[in-house]
């Protein structure tokens, strides 16, 4: 039972020793970014001649800023 035990910590010291952390750079916008962002959604938007609602959330899909609701609503009920 004793060399049983020994070589699972041999093996489980050998497995952990060679697994790498495993990190993914996240990027956060802050008011400002948001802000940016939102504009150039904005400007896209008239471009296209598209009436839109834009919402800029963070990862978890809180809202940082939004746009247009009221507009994009006013207008769908005065489309055909």
């Amino acid at each position: 039972m004793t060399k049983l035990g020994i070589g699972v910590g041999i093996l489980a010291t050998v497995f952990c020793l060679s697994v790498r952390a495993q990190t993914i750079n996240v990027l956060v916008l802050d008011q400002a970014g948001a802000q940016t962002v939102l504009q150039a959604a904005r400007e896209s938007a008239q471009q296209l001649n598209a009436p839109s609602a834009i919402a800029v959330v963070d990862l978890p899909g809180i809202c940082l800023l939004s746009s247009g609701w009221t507009e994009s609503a006013r207008q769908a009920r005065t489309l055909p």
